[in-house]
């Protein structure tokens, strides 16, 4: 199982904002990774714990063989010596009370293995929830970081529509003042023209004035001066030749005078010819004609040009308009990098939890190989398929491998049970065979099985202080042991035929009597045990349940978060 690291590249925040965020989250890292080694230290010390528990029980066992041996060649010779066997029976007596007590501590031994298989459960249900919520998170990671691209990918387009928006402003803008400069050339232009013709109007209406003028007084003098020379000339039918030569002087004079006003008025129009004078006094409507159309036009072009500059306008308030709207697009720009800050301290969280949990699953997988190998070596539980399940084991998956322990652990429980029931067996028929008819007639029903009873059935009655067969709560046999039955059955009698075989008959009641006694107090916690790990309805004694809340209460103490009670029980 890969961790989110190994898994996928690693993507690098370069944002200034988030480095204080990474300061503090490497500090928050620190922590947990000293917790997490906490928690794996004290994993490695249930594990040894477990191991040395596992070896002494390993040793107890052989060493209870051992006894039984030499119990079997003790009661060999006490059979063959039973004439002076007082001292040998003694030293039976103490080897059963040493087989006794070493019984009692092997049941302990077996009520602790019990506890630890118990949290083993414990903690393979708490790593598969880490495991669910992790994938969950996992997927909620997904959906973020496809909300990111989407996010990113409208950041990106909007930038572009903001770039393209601003090229285009910055177009319209040199258009507009283009054509404003061209405007304003214009209109002083047409102010020049105007101008101008307004100083053509003015020095023609002045050059008019001044000709009506002089030719009004031109005339007048000349009518004055008429009269005066013709009454003059009635006068000067009498007068001397001096008189008339003083108005030939007169005439000159005036002439010189109607000269000179007639340049003046030829400078004034420009020409020599007096029809063109003529022409042009005539033609000045039409002249202040054309000029009032020219001002028409001149007219319209501003108006044109109002309105155009009004349509500039227009485009200029929509472009600020696109500006604003560009500037809420920042805001949610801004809105969604806090979001994604957001979502960054989720995804790391989530990171390191669920590397915290990698490493938790690791370590239990590695103590489940160590069970497995051990549960392996157990004398009586090897199958055909073991070297096959051992080579392929390391490729195998933590649930898979957790359900082969929990057969292998089922096998070792069958056969200890087995081995339990063949004792029991035994000692029934030997305290039987020494006893009276009516105390066999008696027992019969309690130490031997009956024939609709299960191996199950009779070990766990066997294995509880009240021998009978209505005290024993046993679940309905699965598919599994339906089918186990039958081979079960027929090892249980096998095993009663060569206990037949191998054992004699000849024993006194009261030795059997004291030994099952015993048996059946040491073998009391055993049943518990038994019940414990082959029934799904547990069922728990005080004692180990006081073991579990001091488990559960110092778990809580280390920082961990309790499990709920169903979890527990």
């Amino acid at each position: 199982m890969l961790s989110p690291r190994r898994a996928g590249p690693k993507t690098k925040v370069t944002a200034p904002s988030v480095q204080p965020f990474l300061s503090s989250m490497g500090i928050l890292v620190g922590e947990e990774t000293h917790i997490v080694d906490k928690e794996v230290n004290e994993v490695s010390t249930l594990r040894r714990e477990y191991d040395t528990v596992k070896n002494t029980n390993v040793k107890k066992e052989n060493e209870i063989r051992k006894l039984e041996e030499e119990i079997e060649t003790m009661t060999t010779t006490l059979h063959s010596r039973m004439g002076d066997t007082a001292q040998l029976k003694a030293q039976a007596n103490g080897i059963e009370n040493k087989s006794a007590l070493y019984q009692s501590k092997l049941d302990e031994e077996l009520a602790d293995q019990g506890v630890y298989t118990h949290m083993i459960q414990r903690l393979t249900s708490e790593a598969l929830t880490a495991k669910k919520a992790t994938n969950e998170k996992e997927k909620q990671l997904a959906a973020l970081m496809n909300e990111l691209t989407s996010s990113t990918s409208a950041l990106l387009a909007a930038r572009q529509e903001k770039t393209t928006s601003e090229q285009t402003y910055k177009k319209l803008y040199e258009d507009w003042w283009e054509k404003k400069q061209e405007s304003i050339r214009a209109l002083d232009d047409m102010q020049q023209a105007v101008e101008q013709t307004r100083l053509k109007y003015e020095i023609l209406e002045q050059r008019e004035v001044s000709r009506k003028k002089h030719v009004q007084e031109a005339i007048g003098e000349m009518k004055m001066k008429e009269s005066r020379r013709l009454r003059h000339e009635s006068y000067a039918q009498m007068t001397h030749f001096s008189e008339i030569q003083e108005e030939l002087s007169d005439t000159d004079i005036r002439l010189l005078a109607v000269e000179a006003e007639f340049k003046k008025i030829i400078e004034a129009a420009g020409t020599n010819d007096v029809d063109k004078i003529i022409s042009k006094f005539v033609n000045r409507d039409e002249t202040l004609r054309a000029l009032k159309e020219e001002h028409a036009v001149a007219d319209a072009r501003m108006r044109k040009l109002r309105e155009k500059h009004k349509q500039l306008n227009e485009t200029l308030g929509s472009l600020r308009s696109s500006a604003i709207n560009t500037r809420t697009i920042y805001q949610e720009m801004d809105q969604t990098s806090e979001r994604l800050k957001d979502i960054e301290k989720d995804a790391a969280a989530l990171s390191e939890k669920f590397n915290r949990t990698n490493v938790m699953m690791d370590a239990f997988r590695a103590c489940m190989l160590k069970c497995l190998t051990k549960l392996s070596t157990v004398r009586g539980s090897l199958d055909y398929d073991d070297h096959h399940e051992l080579s392929r084991v390391m490729e195998t998956p933590t649930s898979d491998l957790l359900h082969m322990v929990e057969q292998k652990l089922n096998r070792v429980l069958d056969v200890i049970n087995r081995e339990k029931a063949e004792r029991e067996l035994h000692r029934s028929e030997a305290s039987g065979g020494a006893g009276s008819e009516s105390a066999h007639d008696k027992h019969s029903f309690v130490r031997a099985p009956a024939p609709s009873e299960s191996e199950q059935h009779f070990i766990l009655r066997m294995s509880s202080p009240n021998t009978s067969s209505t005290n024993v709560r046993v679940r309905p046999t699965s598919r599994i042991n339906a089918g186990r039955a039958p081979a079960m059955s027929v090892a249980l009698a096998e095993s009663v035929k060569q206990s037949v075989v191998r054992r004699p008959h000849a024993t006194t009641h009261h030795h059997h009597h004291a030994s099952n006694a015993k048996e059946e107090d040491g073998d009391e916690e055993y049943a518990h045990a038994v019940e414990m790990l082959t029934d799904d309805d547990v069922v728990i004694d005080r004692a180990m349940r006081k073991k579990l809340v001091g488990l559960v209460v110092n778990r809580g103490k280390r920082g961990k978060k309790p499990t709920m009670p169903s979890q527990a029980y």
